[in-house]
C-alpha cells in the first residue's frame, strides 16, 4: 500500500518525479529483501563457510569471521574471496533491482574483469 501511495504523490518543480521514485525504491527494496533474504543469506553462507574454514549459522557470524580471515589468510584464497564477494554483490543487486530490472540501472553496467 505504501508503494502505491508513494507513486500517487503529485510531483512539481519542488518535488520531482525522480525524487518520488527514490522514495518508492525504499519500500520496494524492503519487500524484495523480505522475500529473498533467506535465499541471499543461505547462498552467501554456502560460499563463505568453506573460505573461513568454519560452519556459521548466520551471515553476521560469517561476515565477522571473514573480517578476521581475510587479513590473516595467505593470498592463495584472494581469487576465491573476490569471486564469492562478487556473487554476493550480484545477488544483492538482483534484490535491489527487483523482478523487472531496468537495463539502464547502473547496478547492471558491465565492467571489465579485474582478474585475468
Amino acid at each position: 500500500k505504501l508503494m502505491i501511495d508513494i507513486m500517487q504523490l503529485p510531483t512539481s518543480s519542488a518535488f520531482e518525479p525522480w525524487e518520488r521514485n527514490l522514495l518508492h525504491a525504499i519500500p520496494a527494496f524492503l519487500l524484495n529483501y523480505s522475500r529473498y533474504r533467506e535465499w541471499f543469506e543461505m547462498q552467501s553462507l554456502h560460499e563463505m563457510n568453506p573460505l573461513t574454514g568454519e560452519k556459521h549459522n548466520t551471515l553476521a557470524e560469517a561476515d565477522a569471521a571473514a573480517m578476521k580471515a581475510i587479513p590473516e589468510a595467505d593470498h592463495s584464497l584472494d581469487e576465491a574471496w573476490v569471486q564469492a564477494m562478487h556473487r554476493r554483490t550480484l545477488r544483492l543487486s538482483m534484490i535491489i533491482a527487483g523482478t523487472n530490472p531496468d537495463q539502464s540501472n547502473p547496478l547492471f553496467h558491465k565492467l571489465d574483469p579485474i582478474l585475468t
